[in-house]
This record gives C-alpha cells, sequence and structure tokens, in this order.
C-alpha cells in the first residue's frame, strides 16, 4: 500500500474538481449556443376573419341609393365584419323567418312625383329623387313632364336580416378593408367601392314587379297612371289579385309601355321583359310555374326592412375631418344623379298659304304668321330648346316662290333661299319616343302657272297625285 500525503489528496481532489467544474460550463455554453444558432422565429400567420355557416346575404353590405331600389344591382362590397359581430354577441344579428306575401303600388302624375313616393320609403333617401334607376327601363334619354308612371310590386317574403346595435357597435366590426380604405383612400373612392349607405334592415325572398308609364289627358294623372296599370297586370298576367282601380280611367291614356321582371326563385324559369300596351291584348303570361319554385333557398335581396334600414357610410367614421368630406360628397354625388325632368315636346302647327298653295310651320299657335299664311292644324311635336341633343331645324324662305323648306342644315345651299331661323328642334336619328317626319314636295302645272311647295308629316302615306317623296329630314313626336 502505497502512503501519499494527505495535502496532495486534497489537492488532486480540488483540482479534478475544478476541472469537472470547467468542462461542464463549456459543455452546457456550447450546447446553448449550438441552440441558439439553430433556433428561428416562428412564421407570423395571418388570422383570417372568423366565419360562420350562416347565410347574412347582403346585410352589412353598401349600397348606392342612385341605384334600383333594393335591388342586389345597388349593392356594393362588404363593411361590416358580420360574422365577427354575430360570435361576439350573437343577439345583435337577428334573423327572423316571414311568411306572407305583400303587395303595393306607387303612382306619380310625373316621374319627379314617382321618384318622390319611391325615395320615401327611406328617411336617407326621402329629402332627395332618388333610385333613378328604377325608372330608367324605358328611357335612356331625360325624363318628360307628359308621361305618368306607377309600379307594382309582389313580395313573396322568406327572412328578415337587421342588427340590434348601436353605430359604436357597429364600429368596432369594420371590415378590414373597409377601414384601412377609410384612412387611405378618398370619397369618392369609398362612394365607388361602398356605395351611398349601409344595409341594416333587409328582406329577402322572390318578388314579381312591373313599372307601367303612358301618356294621358286624364286631369287625374295618378289616378290614371294606376288605373292603366292595373288593367296591364289583370289582362296580361295570371295573378290573383284584384288591384281595386277602374279600368275606365285608363281609357285616355296612350304610349303605354310596360317592363316586368321576377327576383328569386328558380332562375331558369325566371320572367322579363318589355310590353308596347295597345288595342291588342297580348297572350297572358303564366306566372304559376315561376310562384311555385320560390323558396327560402333562392331568396334574394328584395326590400329594405324598414324606413331606418340603411345609414350613410359616413357614420361609420370616426376621424370627425373625414366623415365630414365623406358626407359632403355622398350628399352631392346623390344630388347629381337625381332623377330630373324636361318638358315635353310641345306642338307644331301647319300654316297655309291659299294663293301659291305653300305650307309653313310655327310653334306658335296663331290665326295667321308671315300675314297671309293661315292657321290649319297641329302636325306633330318637337322641342323649343335642345334636349338630349334635339338639333335646331331651320326654315328657309323663297319670296319667288312663296315657299318654305325645313332642315337640320344652318348652311343649306338653297339659291334664292333666306334662312329664317330656328322654328323648332327634332333629331337627326330615332331616339325613344320619337317617329320620322316624312318630306314631301310637289309640283304641278295648272293653267300655265307652276306650283311647288314642301309639306311635313308623320305619315308615310304621299299626298296625293303630282307629290313626290323627299326623304326624313328629322325625327319628331306625335
Amino acid at each position: 500500500m502505497n502512503n501519499f500525503p494527505t495535502s496532495i489528496i486534497k489537492f488532486n481532489i480540488h483540482q479534478s474538481l475544478l476541472m469537472f467544474l470547467f468542462l461542464s460550463v463549456i459543455l452546457v455554453t456550447g450546447c446553448k449556443k449550438n441552440t441558439d444558432l439553430n433556433q428561428t422565429d416562428p412564421p407570423k400567420v395571418e388570422v383570417p376573419e372568423p366565419t360562420v355557416d350562416i347565410n347574412f346575404n347582403k346585410l352589412g353590405y353598401g349600397i348606392d341609393l342612385s341605384g334600383e331600389y333594393a335591388n342586389i344591382s345597388a349593392t356594393r362590397f362588404k363593411i361590416i365584419n358580420v360574422a365577427a359581430l354575430y360570435l361576439s354577441s350573437k343577439d345583435r344579428v337577428v334573423i327572423d323567418k316571414l311568411s306572407g306575401q305583400r303587395n303595393y303600388i306607387i303612382a306619380g302624375e310625373n316621374v319627379l312625383a314617382y321618384s318622390k313616393s319611391l325615395s320615401g320609403k327611406l328617411k336617407a333617401s326621402s329629402s332627395f329623387f332618388s333610385f333613378k334607376a328604377s325608372m330608367s327601363y324605358f328611357d335612356s334619354l331625360s325624363f318628360r313632364s307628359d308621361y305618368v308612371y306607377a309600379s307594382y310590386s309582389l313580395q313573396i317574403r322568406q327572412k328578415q336580416l337587421k342588427f340590434n346595435a348601436d353605430l359604436d357597435l357597429l364600429k368596432k366590426n369594420l371590415s378590414a378593408e373597409f377601414k384601412a380604405d377609410i384612412q387611405n383612400k378618398s370619397p369618392e373612392y369609398l362612394v365607388s367601392r361602398y356605395g351611398t349607405h349601409l344595409i341594416v334592415d333587409l328582406i329577402l325572398g322572390s318578388k314579381f314587379e312591373a313599372v307601367y308609364r303612358s301618356q294621358t289627358t286624364n286631369t287625374d294623372r295618378e289616378k290614371a297612371a294606376k288605373a292603366g296599370l292595373s288593367f296591364a297586370l289583370e289582362s296580361i298576367f295570371d295573378l290573383d289579385i284584384s288591384l281595386g282601380s277602374n279600368f275606365s280611367s285608363s281609357q285616355l291614356n296612350s304610349d303605354q309601355k310596360l317592363f316586368y321582371r321576377t327576383v328569386g326563385g328558380n332562375s331558369s324559369i325566371s320572367l322579363i321583359g318589355e310590353i308596347d300596351l295597345g288595342p291588342t291584348v297580348p297572350k297572358k303570361i303564366q306566372m304559376a310555374q315561376w310562384q311555385a319554385s320560390v323558396d327560402a333557398d333562392n331568396a334574394e335581396l328584395i326590400d329594405i326592412g324598414n324606413e331606418d334600414g340603411v345609414i350613410n357610410i359616413a357614420d361609420l367614421i370616426s376621424d370627425e375631418a373625414k366623415a365630414l368630406a365623406v358626407r359632403n360628397y355622398v350628399k352631392q354625388y346623390l344630388i347629381d344623379r337625381q332623377v330630373k325632368m324636361v318638358d315635353g315636346p310641345a306642338p307644331v302647327y301647319q300654316f297655309f298659304d291659299a294663293g301659291p298653295s305653300n305650307f309653313a310651320y310655327s310653334m306658335e299657335k296663331v290665326p295667321a304668321i308671315y300675314s297671309r299664311f293661315i292657321f290649319q292644324t297641329q302636325v306633330f311635336k318637337a322641342y323649343n330648346k335642345s334636349i338630349d341633343g334635339a338639333k335646331p331645324v331651320y326654315q328657309y324662305y323663297s319670296a319667288a316662290k312663296g315657299e318654305f323648306i325645313l332642315t337640320l342644315n344652318a348652311s343649306a345651299n338653297l339659291p334664292g333661299y333666306t334662312n329664317m331661323g330656328v322654328v323648332f328642334y327634332a333629331y337627326d336619328k330615332q331616339v325613344p319616343g320619337s317617329v320620322p317626319a316624312f318630306e314631301y314636295y310637289y309640283e304641278a302645272k295648272i293653267n300655265k302657272k307652276i306650283y311647288n311647295t314642301h309639306y311635313y308629316s308623320t305619315s308615310g302615306t304621299i299626298p296625293g297625285r303630282d307629290w313626290h317623296y323627299m326623304g326624313l329630314p328629322f325625327y319628331v313626336f306625335n
């Protein structure tokens, strides 16, 4: 047995312990460094908006009040994240089942009166002549004051969807896109993308709707509009309805048109069309198959739930300056797109000089013009100013022949004729409601005297012997 000094043994033990601790530190430090080098940040994951297995349809979407009333064509992009609001508090999104049918008629003595009644269905539009697109089925040009309007809607209601939430709560649930666009986009952009208002209460279902337009000499123009619409609906469609109108009130109506369509139901058997209403009653249009196809699965937006069913998008913007700018833009936007009415065309009168057998024309209903041309009759209608591109019609006079010629040409090459100025305004091409004016020329030698004259009419029948058809110089109205 070897005997080592105790001090040496203690030193070796102490030295071994230090060496062990030193190696342990190196090992741990090395492992930590390796761990740090190999560690990577977790990938960023975009959190999608919450979803629920419920179809909220167009609740929370924008709508343009210058478009069609309560129609999907007027809706725009999403403003409210309805799913998030529903998940946070289900009672804030109300879905009620509905049943039954509703029908109503709106009529007006002219397009402004009709638009005012339709706009009055919502507080947001009541101060405007809104929903121009709901009256534009017939008119690609301005709305004329001599037409009456009426519409009918038969609604089959399935559901009502609405918010039970104040503005503050709605602001907390704005869609990500709308929030971003509020910060970065102009009022013009916001309205173009999201419309003028937010839908907060809507009706889903299916509907049949018809719009009627006509002229009338009935002094009660609104009553004539309702009667004309009622007679058309009950004569043409197999609808089991009674609108209670006195059809005799429509007997003085003329130039009658009816636009109709279905919304919702089976799209493969939907109905849409336009009918010119004349003395012949069209073939009956069957509605039963479409009505039988209507159910909750093919329901669409058919109405706004109540008069407060839309709110201005400016109300959803917290920044006061931006909200004011958007509010002002929305107001001017709706003003600029209001229904605008123009006076209808006025009568053009024919005058006759029996001496040389010549005709002249004027919009003044007086006993005589140019001293010797005597009043005869009204020949057609035209405008007394330029409306929707109507062009001036000039009247040229030949002192040698004693005759007048009408033309759209302000610099016509007519030797011996003097331009007497504008007599009325007409169109150089067909526009809605217009008819061609026919020009005829008469030339004959009677008792060695030559007679010649120009005559204008909406009749395509040549007046008689020695008359010659000259063409279609312009378009006017009957």
